[in-house]
Order: structure tokens, then sequence, then C-alpha cells
């Protein structure tokens, strides 16, 4: 049994973060010094020259040097009793290795889980000179520590995590080096982590460190680690480590790709900068190269492979977000106050970092950056309920990997725009600017300047779009709730969106195009709080209510009728369609005459009007992309089990006056945001853009809640877009698809139905 620990050395413990209940079974007072008894992966100790157990002795006083090895018996590596089953032998496990084993003892008491701690008895303690036999002998050459051979190391991060003085002592440093040289030729990627001194100059170790600032506050400095030495692999440096004058074509190709894979944008430039000097070429051609290798376009050049084949057709590759946010443009989401825009954008960006649909669209996966530069503290809450960040409750995304974000950007700031442009350039798909007045603020620019949108909107646009990437400009309302600044602010981007709020339901808010390139919309979202949904306790979510699109008043008349024509599930006519969007005489009018004579609406004609027969159209789901959900094959395939042209009985016999009879049985099955209009209550007038006052909150039915309900029992199948469809059918009352959903959802009156009961 090993002798007690003495006083002094329990309080040297003690300040260095060691718990007295270890000591008893590692440590030991050796006379006046501390004894350390080293132990093998499994726990068993090891063995030195004359048999006896492997003790390495702190010595007291404190001088130099501090540990004493067994004489004659080499070095070992400390593995602590503390450290976790399978950790060393599990290469995701971040490798780190620090001086000396009370530091090691002292990490995992305070981090016991996420990295492997290794002690090393002194900086250059890797290597001995025991032969093969494990005999040391003081002609034998120096070799690596077997222990440390026997570690897995083939694509492990491995972290340097030595005493803070390292940059002054040439002889550390060099040892680091040492390490990062040997680690990287057995296939890990070395990293230095530098612990900073004390401001009265006192150095810490990582024991030292984790006493004054905790754990979080290393973690933290080991998951910023910078790269040791050149960040590429063995075989694409000279035996000294550094890198090569000329390079193979394949090695070049594997240069490139180790490059690519590097998200420190500082470490990528100077690495290119360096190698562009000693290869003869030009810095951007280098880049250039690793861009197209993170595009997938290395191996084939501009050429297809089989591999793009098996892509999610659901995807178009032309948009970000369909309708909203095309690929390399940028746009502006202005909004009143507290409207939701900030957690609009970052639901965007949720998506993208995750791959998941939004709107009901698929989205891309890609890496998005948020530049959050207003003032407050509601961002690290709003990305925690979006599920961006970790919290409690959601493992949250990687920052720095899978989305960046950034609170102190300054557009004024010449190298926070060239560090920026490297990020955007080689790490990013989406950047989000948070908001337009903080970049304007930045730059001594007041929003409400002529050249507010000459001088911030066009700058941060091209900023972005000339990296080729996408982007989302936040941006506030002015008292006319548009956007602030003057005509010249949507001059700049792709397009320009307001998102408003809707008077009497907190949940609605509606999104239409204020100034468009292409294609006006016009969508009705609703944001609602995700209660305890997929671990997200207090977090939202957006979804589409329905599509308005072909309402919007700054649309041609064939973009409107082509966007109704996105909504029919059956060949519609003219007069149907003038009827569908509620329009007037003359309005209807205008709408023949220009779709009938629109060769890209004549398309679309699956039966020519002739002498007393009207026309019908019809878009094929093939050439729409719409908001409505279709069957499904396995790995997003859409597919339908029959064409809608195929049979000859489902095409409508055509009445007098170019309209067709189909129109009764459309209005029991069109959606829910194409009812027609009616004399009795319509919730959205046409040449009424702004739907602030629109409400899909539970109505009053006016005398006919026993339709309703008498609906509802008698259809128990039906959709609740459905059976607003049928009770406006039986009672001439228009209501939506959320209302009806809403009113179902409070329950019906307490009385019940008779079933002999007639409507």
């Amino acid at each position: 049994m090993m002798p007690k620990l003495r006083k002094d050395h329990v309080e040297y413990l003690r300040k260095r973060g060691v718990k007295t209940e270890l000591p008893e079974n590692n440590y030991f007072s050796d006379g006046c010094h501390l004894g350390i008894r080293y132990l093998d992966p499994e726990g068993k100790p090891y063995i030195d020259s004359n048999g006896d157990d492997y003790i390495v002795r702190r010595l007291f006083p404190t001088g130099k040097p501090k540990f004493k090895a067994p004489k004659g018996s080499g070095s070992r590596p400390y593995f602590s009793p503390l450290m976790p089953d399978g950790y060393l032998d599990n290469i995701s496990v971040p490798l780190v290795f620090i001086e000396g084993p009370v530091k090691v003892d002292s990490c995992y008491e305070h981090i016991p889980t996420g990295f492997c701690f290794v002690g090393l008895t002194g900086t250059w303690n890797t290597r001995d000179r025991r032969d093969e036999t494990g005999k040391w002998e003081s002609e034998n050459d120096t070799r690596l520590l077997p222990e440390l051979k026997a570690i897995p190391m083939r694509g492990r991060k491995v972290i340097i995590l030595f005493d803070s003085d390292i940059e002054d002592n040439i002889s550390v440093d060099e040892a680091a080096g040492d390490i990062g040289k040997w680690t990287r030729n057995r296939g890990a990627r070395p990293y230095r982590c530098q612990l900073p001194s004390e401001p009265d100059g006192r150095k810490n170790g990582a024991d030292d460190f984790l006493v004054r600032h905790g754990a979080q506050a290393l973690e933290d400095l080991l998951a910023a680690a910078e790269v040791e030495g050149w960040p590429l692999p063995a075989s694409l440096l000279t035996h000294e480590g550094d890198l090569k004058r000329s390079y193979t074509p394949a090695e070049r190709k594997r240069l490139i790709k180790a490059l690519a894979e590097i998200n420190d944008v500082e470490t990528v430039d100077a690495t290119c900068s360096v190698l562009a000097t000693k290869l003869r070429v030009k810095m951007s051609q280098l880049l250039a190269d690793i861009d197209d290798y993170r595009a997938g376009t290395t191996e084939n050049g501009f050429l297809g492979s089989a591999e793009d084949l098996e892509g999610d057709d659901d995807i178009d590759g032309s948009w970000v977000i369909p309708f909203l946010l095309p690929k390399e443009e940028t746009i502006v989401i202005s909004a009143d106050p507290g409207t939701g825009k900030s957690l609009f954008a970052y639901s965007i960006a949720a998506a993208v970092a995750m791959g998941t649909d939004f709107l009901g669209f698929p989205v891309k996966r890609g890496v998005p950056l948020i530049l959050q530069l207003e003032e407050g503290g509601t961002f690290g809450r709003r990305v925690k309920a979006i599920g961006l960040a970790k919290s409690e409750f959601c493992d949250g995304l990687e920052v720095g990997k899978d989305w960046f974000f950034s609170k102190t950007f300054d557009l004024a700031k010449g190298r926070h725009v060239e560090q920026l442009k490297l990020l955007i350039r080689n790490n990013v798909d989406l950047v989000i600017v948070d908001s337009a007045r903080a970049v304007a603020r930045s730059l001594s620019v007041d929003e409400n300047h002529a050249d507010f949108g000459k001088l911030v909107i066009r700058k941060i646009a091209k900023f972005i779009n000339d990296c080729g990437k996408s982007g989302i400009i936040i941006h506030h309302n002015n008292g006319a709730g548009k956007a602030s600044g003057t005509k010249d602010t949507p001059a700049g981007v792709w397009g320009l969106f307001n998102l408003k709020a809707v008077e009497g339901d907190e949940e609605l808010r509606t999104l239409q195009t204020d100034k468009k390139r292409e294609t006006s919309i016009l969508w009705q979202l609703r944001l609602q709080r995700t209660e305890l949904i997929d671990g997200l306790p207090n977090g939202w979510a957006w979804t589409l209510d329905s599509d308005l699109s072909h309402m919007a008043p700054d649309q041609s008349w064939r973009t409107k009728f082509q966007n109704l024509l996105k909504l029919q599930e059956k060949p519609i006519g003219l007069r149907d369609a003038e009827q569908l969007m509620g329009l007037s005489s003359d309005e209807g009018n205008t709408l023949r005459s220009s779709v009938g004579r629109d060769t890209a609406c004549r398309r679309w004609l699956v039966q020519k009007p002739r002498q007393g027969v009207a026309g019908l159209y019809f878009m094929p789901h093939e050439f729409r992309n719409s908001f409505q959900q279709k069957p499904q094959k396995e790995k997003g395939v859409q597919t339908r089990e029959r064409h809608p042209l195929i049979k000859e009985e489902e095409m409508l016999e055509v009445g007098e006056e170019g309209s067709s009879p189909l129109l009764p049985e459309l209005l029991t099955t069109l959606p829910m945001c194409i009812q027609p209009s009616t004399a009795e209550g319509n919730d959205f007038q046409q040449n009424t853009p702004d739907l602030s006052g629109v409400s899909l909150s539970p109505p009053s039915l006016n005398g006919h809640t026993d339709a309703f309900w008498k609906i509802v029992k008698d259809s128990p199948g039906l959709l609740p877009v459905q059976i607003a469809n049928k009770f406006q059918h039986v009672t001439k009352r228009t209501i939506s698809g959320a209302q009806a959903k809403a009113l179902i959802a409070e329950g019906p009156p307490v009385y019940e139905f008779d079933d002999d009961e007639e409507i």
C-alpha cells in the first residue's frame, strides 16, 4: 500500500484542480517529493529497468528539472485513470498532448469528455533510446516512443497544448513543431493551441488556466486551435515539413483537395500565397482551382458525371428558395419592427444549413453566414429557437463548419472586407446581412439619404454577388409601410419583398413583392410556435398557408393566368379563370384578349377554341413548381398515377358563350387560396395587394353553423379546404381552408345533430 499524501502535496494538487480522491490511487508521497505512478491504457503500471513500477517524481522544493523519471528506463506517456474507455482508440475524439501528468488529470477533472488528454513528462519526451526489445542504452538512436506509435492517428485531430510561454521558448516551440511533423507523417491533422499569459505576466499551464478561467474557456481555446505547420498531408511536403517547389499532376489534385477541405480562410490564403511563389503560378488560379473542387467540377471539368444524375429532381438548382431567392442573386426583405423579418431570414439559413424543406420547397444543403450587426441580445435565442445553434434541447449545427456568424463585421474596414471575401468565396453559399441600417451606420450614411441605395444596398449586393453567392439583406420599413430609403433602394437587388403582419391573427403574415425582376409573389405565411416539436420548446416554424400570387396587381395578365393554372387539377376556360380571379367585366375582357393572343399561354391549350366552343387550358405538373403536395416516390422523385389528359372521359364538354360546365365541380375542388368572389363575404379583393387587414381566424357562420357541422359529420375523410369548398357550394358563403381548420379545432356546439336533419 502506498504512503498517504503529505498536506503540502494535497495542497499542491488542489491548487491545480486535481481532487484528492484520485491521488490515493495514482499519487503518493515519497519523502519530500510527490510520486506519480504511470499506467498503460489498460490501467496496469509500466515497469522500469529495475523491474519496479515506473514512477515519475515531482521534485520539491520546486526547481529544475521539475520532474524526474527512473534512470536508464526511457520515457513513457501518461494515461490518466480518468480517461473514458475507448477514447484512446477513437480517432473521432481529438487527441491533446500536454506537458506534465498533473495537468492531464486536471483537464479530465474539468473536461471529462470530448477530448483525449495524454501527458508527456517533458516537451521533448516523445522519444527515447530504447531499442526494439525495449532495452534502453545511451548509445542507441532516439526513436519515437512505441506507446505513442500504438495510438491510432490517421485522420485524427491532434492538438498540442503547451504552456503559455511557448512563443518565448525556442526549445518548446521546436518540440511542438516536431510533434506536428511526426503526427502528420502518421496521417494526423496537427493543431497548436496557444494559451494566453495573465495580464500581470504570469504564465499559464493547462491546469493554471482551468483554475483561473474555467472549463468553457479552455474548450473554446481548443476549438480555436490553429493548424501546426503547413495544413497539408505529409506526402505533399518535403522531409523537413516545408512546401514543395513542384508537384506531379496527381499530387496537384491532392494538393487542391487538401486546401479545399480547410475552413480557415486565413490559413488557405497564407498557404496559397507561398505556393504561388514556389510554383510560379498566380494565386488567383490556385483559389479558382479550390473553388472548382468545392463545386464538384475538378474531375470532369464542366462535364457532368453519372453521380450528377442521382440528385434530387425536386430541387431546382437555379433557386435557393423558388420564386423568392435565385442562386447568385441578392434580395431585400423589409418589414416593420416585430414582424419577424430576422427570424424569417434565419429560418432560411437553417433550412440551407440542414438541407431541409422551407415553405414546402426542397432546399439544397449549403453553408450560411449570418452577419448580425444590430444591437441587442436576441440573436442567440433566435438561432437556438430554430435549431441552428446548440441548446439544452437540441445539438444544433457546428459553428465554423456548418454555418458562420459575425457580430463585429464592419464594411468600412478594408481588412474585414478582404477576410469576408475569402470566407464567402471559399466556404459560404448564403449570406444574410442583418441589417442594412446597421451597415449604413458603420458607413456614416443615413437611410433617408438620396444615395442610400447606391452607397449601402448596391454595395452589399455587389460584394456578395461578385463572390458568386446568394444574399438576403434585412431592412426596415418607413412609416408608410414601405422599405426605408429612396427609389434607388431596390434598384441594386434582384427583388424587394415586404413582410407584413395580419391584423387579428398574430400568427399570419403576408409576403409580397414590392419590386421584382421576373415573377411577383403574394404569399400568406404562418409563423407558429413549435412547442416541444423536434425537441425545440419555444421554437418557431414558418409554413405557407396559401399562394395568392395570381392576385398580385403588379403582374402581367400572362403571369396571373399561368399562376392560376399552376393551382388547377382540371382544364379551365378563360371565363372560368375570370370568375375564379374575381375580375370585373372590363378586366375579364382584358384577360381574354391578352391571354388569347399570348404565345406563352397558348402552349397550355389542351382544347383549341372554335365556333361556339371555348378553349381549355391545363398546365401539366412537370411544368409547374407548385406549393401543393404531390404523391412521392422514394428519394423525392415526383410521380403521378396517370396523366390528367390520358382519359377522354375526363375532358369536359364546353357550353355556350365560351364557359365550361365544369365550374360547379371546380368550386368543390379548388384550393382555399383561389375561391371566387361572392356577394356575401370576399376575403381577398382584387387590386388590394396590402393584405395587412386580412384574417384567417375562425369566422362567424351567420346562421350556417348546423350546415357546417353536418358536412363535417357526414364527410369525415375530407380535408379542411374540401370542407370549406363544400360549405361554400351549399350555403353560398365563402370561408377558407384555414378558417375551416380553426373551426374544427374549436369543436362543435354542445348539442348533437339529428341524423335525419336536412340542410
